[in-house]
């Protein structure tokens, strides 16, 4: 019988609403007349085993799990569950099911993360008791959203990966009036050209992995703004009514071409992290006094600046600092001014030698010198008594002084060196100076 014959189709459809009620007795009488038919019990499996396996990912009680399905629907089912239920229904496009479920249960919508579902939300006349507070579209997918949805308003969250889905989506931006979280990243966005949401209850913006050249002017209006990320675009430049932004938290600028930081970002009062790893800078703004000890986190590695920066001694809330591939060939005896450090990362610089003035840094517990072409430490490495991690692989120490005794707190100090035999010495003498530490070259 060919599986386009109605008397085929018309079963197989009876079969499914028979399930699709979640009725024990419904379910018996369905998996009774499955049986002996291949081609429906194939049919069935497709349709049923995504929903199974959220109940039991081993399918240890076959089709028998629809009756668990069907208890949990009855009494008070995960909220998790729930939502793959709908997002999977949606995916066939069951409209009558999803509604029924989201009826019973009216918060089990409170995300969206498929456009399927999505569009059949914005067709429905939702309960009152339904709150879509977050929506997420990272999957491909057909996107044909209705107008006058009322559920927009009410959306804290937006995040969305596939840019057809984006400009489906723009008409629609401007309705967002709760919006706190916008995420829209990797859509090959090169400038705003959207509706945009409004901003004045904005605390989270993420636009990584676009190719916009300055940061987006409407952001200029964001005042409650904690939290801005722009990594792997194509800025060049930081624009003047950035600092404005005063309650920003977090900056991350990661990736892109930068090649001046303006001197007002360092004192932005409530920064705490800035992030500009992998840009193009070649010098650090010179502070004519200290900048705020709300700045503890600052990243410039990989950037060409050939030099330890001066004006980090202005910096002196700083714990931790990454200046990782930055040409740096000679570290000062300022860098004893961070002395609330507790995070260092050098690796890959060109450094030969540490001044003693690192010994300074008694708060310090990870010290990166990985690919540093270091000779030795210095004798004060061992009043750095908070260090938990050390790594010195791939630097050419031949010996360590005998000062890295006094780091019990070491917990994990890892070494390699080109020669076998000098790394075995050198692990050997360290096993029986650190007994608890972890001594590894890997």
């Amino acid at each position: 019988m060919s599986s386009k014959d109605p008397q085929r189709i018309a079963r197989k459809r009876n079969l499914f609403q028979l399930i699709d009620s979640y009725v024990h007795e419904k379910i018996d009488i369905a998996l009774v007349l499955m049986e002996g038919d291949r081609g429906l019990h194939q049919a069935l499996k497709r349709r049923y085993y995504p929903l199974m396996r959220l109940i039991d990912p081993k399918l240890g009680g076959g089709f028998q799990l629809l009756h668990r399905i069907a208890d949990s629907l009855a009494g008070e089912p995960d909220d998790e569950f729930l939502r793959a239920m709908i997002a999977h229904y949606a995916l066939l496009g069951e409209r009558e099911i999803v509604a029924s479920i989201m009826l019973k249960h009216p918060a089990a919508v409170n995300f969206v993360n498929s456009p399927q579902l999505l569009s059949m939300l914005t067709a429905m006349t939702l309960s009152p008791d339904t709150t879509v507070s977050g929506i997420s579209l990272e999957t491909d997918g057909p996107l044909q959203l209705s107008p006058g949805w009322a559920g927009w308003a009410r959306c804290l969250l937006l995040h969305c990966t596939v840019p057809a889905h984006l400009q489906a989506l723009s008409p629609y931006l401007c309705e967002m009036t709760q919006l706190s979280k916008l995420e829209i990243t990797g859509c090959a966005l090169s400038y705003w050209n959207l509706q945009m949401p409004p901003t004045d209850r904005l605390l989270i913006c993420d636009l990584r992995q676009n190719r916009f050249t300055s940061i987006p002017s409407p952001l200029r209006d964001a005042r409650k703004l904690k939290w801005l990320s722009m990594n792997h675009n194509y800025l060049r430049a930081l624009p003047p009514w950035l600092p404005e932004l005063s309650a920003i938290k977090l900056l991350q600028l990661d990736g892109n071409e930068i090649t001046e930081l303006p001197e007002a970002i360092l004192t932005m009062p409530q920064l705490n992290t800035l992030s500009l790893a992998g840009n193009k800078l070649t010098s650090f703004p010179e502070l004519q006094s200290p900048a705020s000890r709300a700045l503890t986190s600052l990243m410039l590695s990989h950037n060409p600046l050939d030099h330890y920066p001066p004006a980090l001694t202005m910096l002196p809330g700083l714990t931790h600092l990454g200046l990782n591939g930055c040409n740096i060939s000679n570290l000062p005896d300022e860098i004893a001014s961070l002395n609330e450090l507790t995070y260092l990362s050098l690796h890959q610089n060109p450094l030969s030698r540490l001044p003693e003035a690192i010994g300074d840094l008694t708060k310090l517990e990870i010290l990166d010198l990985r690919g540093c072409p270091l000779l030795s430490l210095p004798e004060s490495i061992g009043n750095l008594t908070a260090l938990q991690e050390l790594d010195l692989r791939n630097t050419r120490i031949l010996n360590l002084p005998e000062s890295i005794q006094q780091l019990q707190q070491l917990k994990t100090l890892r070494i390699h060196h080109p020669n076998a035999e000098i790394s075995k010495a050198i692990m050997d003498t360290l096993r029986l100076w650190l007994p608890n530490c972890i001594i590894s070259s890997s």
